[in-house]
């Protein structure tokens, strides 16, 4: 990461945590242990950080005319996607107002862009109408409908702030409920239904795979994608030694995690139900040995029963409805050999969540102990809009 990247990503975080008029650029240099001078040798003033910080926001929110979602669970799915934006850049919206009257260049900027984005949502409504998903017939109302939803999108992070409600991930998730309850008056009850012969989770590696070819070019937008290795399993393999042997990475995406498995020493099969998924992290590591293959948990060939000496699973379980959790736990168990391990990374729920993804709760995380020793259990704390706790958890066979 750049010493500017770095700049923008503090920024960011004392932005949140506290507000733009509080965190100074004294206060961003401090928080990064430089010198006043060096932050103002890449950025001039704060003005300039949180331009740069809007354009991030913008490039992560935006999508082209021809991706914009054509069916409620595209749109579903899309929304999903901007709930996990907007609440990283959450002071954003809660001081848009503000901001706009401290830089007038900004206030150009997102007008314009806003102006855009306005189309963009009339756009997404007229594809519904094509799909007899919804039933407009006057434009006054579609008019009325759109500048709905733009409003609570752009504002509902404020009207929360402004009736002393707790501003947390879950409470902007909310935005999601206005959203459909402004549509549902005009929503074509009998709706297409889904063909009846994909299964539930053939039908989400169907959307894993639409994910990453609509972001082959923009990594960022993938809400999952850190473009670097799993914090939690990073530092577990900094302080455990004799990384040896053959290790799973089970949902591999871009392939960070089994990089840095690679790295450790271990020979690492990464699988991922997304052809374009493993495109991708084959063109990211050329050079590596690490052999990526197309593989569902649910149908893994017999030969790797019992065959790896550590798999690390994280986020994959939970990206499933709940109704496949025990039987992938159980494929996910099936992999590990004897006295090999099991490294479990997973949001916890919280609160009640309508995913996807749907958060592990306790018990379920125990059925793992059905087939495993439970070696490690640990809850890290790191705020999202899921969950603000994480399960780490070390099992062996």
């Amino acid at each position: 990461m750049s010493r500017k990247e770095k700049i923008l990503e503090t920024a960011l975080k004392l932005f949140n945590e506290s507000n733009s008029q509080t965190a100074t650029t004294n206060h961003i240099a401090k928080a990064m242990n430089i010198s006043p001078g060096n932050l103002h040798y890449h950025y001039k003033n704060r003005e300039e950080i949180i331009r740069k910080l809007y354009i991030q926001l913008r490039e992560e929110m935006s999508l082209s005319t021809e991706e914009l979602p054509r069916t409620i669970e595209d749109l579903n799915r899309h929304e999903t996607v901007l709930i996990e934006i907007q609440w990283r850049y959450r002071f954003f919206f809660r001081e848009l107002l503000f901001l706009f009257s401290r830089d007038e260049v900004l206030k150009k900027m997102y007008i314009a862009d806003n102006i855009a984005h306005r189309n963009r949502i009339k756009i997404v409504m007229q594809n519904l109408i094509e799909n007899n998903e919804l039933q407009i017939e006057d434009d006054e109302r579609l008019e009325f409908l759109v500048d709905s939803i733009l409003m609570a999108w752009q504002f509902y992070t404020s009207h929360m702030y402004t009736l002393g409600r707790c501003l947390d991930a879950k409470g902007v998730e909310e935005v999601i409920a206005h959203t459909h309850n402004a549509m549902r008056p005009f929503m074509i009850k009998k709706r297409k239904k889904m063909s009846r012969e994909l299964k539930p989770h053939n039908q989400a590696s169907a959307w894993f795979d639409e994910m990453y070819s609509q972001n082959k070019d923009k990594h960022e937008n993938i809400p999952w994608a850190r473009l670097d290795v799993n914090p939690l399993l990073k530092s577990y393999l900094e302080k455990e030694e004799n990384h040896n042997g053959k290790a799973l990475v089970i949902g591999c995406g871009l392939g960070d995690d089994a990089k840095a498995l690679e790295v450790a020493g271990y020979d690492v099969l990464a699988i991922d139900v997304s052809q374009k998924a493993l495109e991708l992290a084959n063109e990211r590591f050329l050079n590596s040995n690490i052999e990526f293959e197309k593989q569902d948990i649910f149908d893994m060939p017999q030969k790797y029963d019992e065959y790896f000496d550590f798999v690390f699973e994280a986020f994959t379980i939970q990206s499933l409805p709940v109704e496949f959790r025990e039987k992938m736990i159980k494929a996910v168990s099936k992999t590990v050999k004897e006295e090999g391990k099991l490294l479990l990374v997973a949001h916890k729920r919280e609160h009640k969540f309508d995913g996807p993804p749907w958060p592990l709760e306790q018990e379920e995380v125990d059925l793992f102990k059905d087939d495993l020793t439970e070696v490690l259990f640990e809850v890290h704390k790191e705020e999202s809009s899921i969950s603000n706790h994480r399960f780490r958890i070390l099992y062996k066979k």
